[in-house]
């Protein structure tokens, strides 16, 4: 503004009109500073108490989504208009999109390709279909009508290069020059309704939420089948099955395959036993694959492409979807896996506490300066951001969050400001894909952020995949095993998905109960457990097994005792369901040894402990590693052996430590285990949750130090601790874990 007063470079005094455009949310603070700029004093006063007069050429112009927060005396100042989505709709844009595209590389007009592209949009696309989506399906967030369009041509530019290379490859330049004429060939024009096909059921309806109460995916199938099946040609293994739009592809000759004949087979790496860190590709996470694929390969900046414009504008791919189902592994893999050797990413975890300068220096750590004002990362390599968990950030007073508004500046003009010296920055080849929980933070972020995302819910696998998935690993895992033992594998699967699916239908979170989620993770978790069978178990051993890590897993988790026994009404059905020999000789075995441990009571003279319906009281369902042979997971021989075992642990631990005076009776016991058996695993966390008092720190001791045998680093919170003591504190344990290859358990208290 200064230097359009004063006339310096680049503005000269017979420019007749000087824009300055205001691009963001409007709150009550910063505006109230142009107040006097826009009334008849016409002029801006710093702190510094200089005076910037308001000159005749200069304008002021405001681009705001809304007023929510503007005061009366702002918008009595300017001119209000009201921009109407419905009014302008999606056609400049698509006008502009298609007046771009050229089928053949040479700089001559296309006609056809453009007449080709248009009539499928009609067909497609036109305003009656628009309202009827609107009307029947719902999206997972809101998502306006030109950003579904927008998805369609950029998913279309994808698809035109896979075209182009299948369809021109090896033409020479008189071919090339007469190229558009092939869209009138039945293979191309068959090739190119497909493509667009699949690229407007993935723009339309792949943002549709698919929930129990609310199946929009499944209503936007129907209409679909209805209103375009017919139209193109899909290979239907089973006739039976039900159609689903988002499960085929358009093959080299047009024709709509099913994903699951290309699913590539699982090999097994030397994690395999780690089901958390596996990744087993299935047909829906190849579909979510292949949408981000033909976006991140179109995402760049102009002249990339010698046969289409390229475009200025920054697009990018948003996954949302609830916790466990795969959002961050899908995108992980694709990262990590399926990009060509100049692409590289920068993972970026928003939180809570996340603002703008924090999220711009993560963002400049990865880029450099190429020339002038321009950075990117080095030539000739693309820029991924993967931004996840985009809805973190808090919300301020005005509605607003600083890291969507910097993401949304990026986006939109390619730069963002050096807040230091004011100057801008002009980032190049970079782009972003994201992912967010709509139940989670914000719920949904700035709408002109999301109009730069095309969207793609993420639901929860289906049974059959999860089976297709989780038999896979755990076939694998027993492939070594006995026959009698790799025969229980499919019975294994079905059970605990089983059991996982009753819980999740049983057990609903409330405001109470809301840590009731149980999804991909906890399933995750449970396998992770039935994976530590050894060669040496017996089909017995597989019950003992189920019931022990069903409890971990689910009824750990119960608030109340009601819950609880409900949940082992349901885990002792699927129980009976699955394993009904291996239950009836596990019963046959504990009577027997019941009988023999009631003689040899009776002999010493010896009171048997009975329950009060009369029965003999039975051990829990424990497995320890720290009983008996060091590396197998297995039960201990009894309850009473394991109770020797912990306390001549924590004698150990008592002769090396600050001694703890505990007494261990059988809950203590079984809290131990319990916190062992997490610490063994991978990305093993535990959340004790107990009054005062109850025994969380010093068990917790006892397995870390006494049992697993990791050094215990604590940090100790006081009214005086702040983010500058945590920092300081997560360096020390850094260098023992990292630089030391120590074994460490962070523990804090009083979370």
């Amino acid at each position: 503004m200064r230097d359009m007063a004063r006339n310096n470079s680049p503005y000269r005094e017979e420019q007749n009109i000087k824009w300055i455009v205001l691009d963001g949310d409007v709150d009550a603070e910063w505006i109230e500073s142009l107040n006097t700029v826009m009334d008849d004093n016409k002029v801006l006063t710093l702190v510094s108490n200089e005076r910037i007069p308001l000159s005749e050429p200069m304008r002021l112009l405001f681009e705001v989504s809304n007023l929510n927060h503007a005061t009366p005396a702002t918008v009595s100042r300017a001119g209000i208009l009201y921009v109407n989505p419905a009014d302008v709709g999606p056609k400049p844009f698509l006008d502009s999109w298609l007046h771009e595209q050229k089928f053949g590389p040479l700089n001559k007009t296309d006609d056809k390709l453009r007449s080709a592209l248009n009539s499928l949009f009609n067909k497609y696309c036109s305003f009656e279909d628009l309202y009827e989506l609107k009307r029947e399906t719902q999206p997972i967030v809101p998502v306006g009508q030109i950003t579904r369009i927008k998805s369609i041509c950029y998913m279309m530019e994808g698809l035109l290069d896979e075209m182009r290379d299948k369809f021109l490859k090896g033409m020479s330049k008189e071919q090339l020059e007469d190229a558009g004429t092939l869209l009138v060939s039945e293979d191309v024009v068959t090739y190119l309704e497909a493509a667009f096909a699949f690229a407007a059921v993935w723009a339309l309806g792949g943002m549709t939420i698919n929930e129990k109460n609310n199946d929009s995916r499944r209503r936007f199938n129907t209409w679909w089948k209805i209103k375009h099946k017919k139209d193109i040609e899909y290979k239907v293994a089973d006739p039976k099955t039900p159609f689903d739009a988002f499960a085929y592809f358009p093959d080299q000759k047009g024709i709509m395959q099913n994903w699951e004949s290309v699913v590539p087979e699982y090999n097994a790496g030397r994690d395999s036993h780690l089901v958390t860190q596996v990744f087993v590709p299935t047909d829906e996470t190849l579909r979510v694959t292949r949408i981000v694929d033909l976006l991140v390969r179109t995402a760049y900046t102009p002249g990339s492409k010698p046969n289409r414009n390229g475009r200025e504008q920054c697009w990018g791919i948003m996954l949302v979807g609830g916790a466990g189902t795969g959002k961050t592994a899908i995108l992980n893999n694709y990262l990590r896996n399926e990009t060509d050797e100049n692409t590289v990413y920068k993972t970026i975890n928003l939180n809570y506490y996340t603002d703008a300068p924090s999220l711009k220096d993560v963002l400049e750590s990865s880029i450099s300066k190429r020339q002038g004002r321009t950075y990117g990362p080095p030539v000739p390599k693309k820029l991924v951001f993967y931004i996840d968990d985009i809805n973190m950030q808090k919300v301020d007073k005005y509605d607003t969050q600083s890291t969507s508004e910097l993401i949304r500046q990026h986006m939109d003009y390619g730069l963002w400001y050096d807040t230091k010296d004011l100057d801008a920055k002009h980032i190049v080849d970079t782009m972003y894909v994201s992912s967010m929980n709509p139940k989670a933070g914000s719920f949904t972020i700035n709408p002109r952020l999301q109009s730069h995302f095309t969207t793609i819910g993420c639901m929860m696998p289906s049974k059959d995949t999860l089976v297709g998935i989780f038999k896979q690993v755990l076939d694998i895992h027993m492939f070594e095993f006995k026959k009698p033992m790799r025969e229980l594998s499919q019975r294994m699967v079905d059970s605990c998905i089983e059991l996982h699916m009753r819980v999740t239908d049983r057990f609903l979170p409330s405001s109470v109960k809301f840590h009731y989620l149980f999804n991909m993770r906890e399933l995750g978790k449970f396998f992770q457990g039935m994976c530590r069978l050894t060669r040496a178990a017996k089909p017995t051993d597989v019950v003992y097994l189920f019931e022990h890590e069903a409890l971990r897993v689910y009824q750990d988790r119960m608030l109340t005792k009601k819950d609880g026994q409900m949940f082992c009404k349901e885990l002792e059905s699927v129980k009976m369901k699955h394993f009904s020999e291996e239950v009836k000789t596990a019963y046959a075995e504990m009577k027997e040894e019941e009988e023999r441990l009631s003689s040899l009571a009776a002999a010493e003279g010896k009171e048997v402990k009975v329950e009060k319906k009369g029965k003999i009281e039975r051990d829990p369902v424990i497995f320890t590693t720290f009983c008996g042979d060091m590396t197998v997971y297995q039960r201990p021989a009894s309850f009473h052996g394991l109770r020797n075992v912990l306390t001549q642990k924590l004698k150990e631990y008592n002769e090396e430590n600050a001694e703890m005076d505990l007494v261990l009776f059988g809950m203590a016991i079984e809290h131990v285990t319990r916190i062992v058996r997490i610490i063994e695993q991978d990305r093993g966390n535990a959340l004790l949750v107990g009054v005062g008092g109850s025994g969380k720190q010093s068990l917790s001791r006892l397995a870390a130090k006494g049992i697993c045998g990791y050094d215990v680093f604590q940090i100790k919170v006081t009214q005086t601790y702040r983010e500058a003591d945590l920092r300081t504190d997560l360096q020390t344990l850094y260098r023992s874990t990292g630089e030391k290859n120590q074994q460490v358990a962070m523990k804090r208290g009083h979370a």
